[in-house]
């Protein structure tokens, strides 16, 4: 069984922890990328807020398609 001192140390760890970590955010906009951008509508709709986008792409019947799911396709229609 864990001890109350066990606890209280992980609490106190996970405060000091999540401390240096806030002071963090915001500094580092260049590393936050746009996930799953595979439509030109929320590209259109995210634009200005993120300075990296991710796009998925595959490459099924001799085509790249833009896509995540297999099911899913934004790219052009045969």
């Amino acid at each position: 069984m864990i001890g109350f001192a066990t606890v209280v140390a992980l609490l106190v760890a996970g405060v000091v922890y999540y401390d240096s970590a806030s002071s963090e955010v915001g500094k580092h906009k260049d590393k936050i990328w746009l996930h799953r951008c595979n439509s030109i509508e929320k590209l259109k709709e995210k634009y200005g807020d993120y300075m990296n986008i991710e796009v998925d792409v595959c490459f099924r019947d001799s085509v790249f398609d833009v896509t995540h799911d297999l099911e899913t396709s934004f790219g052009p229609k045969p």
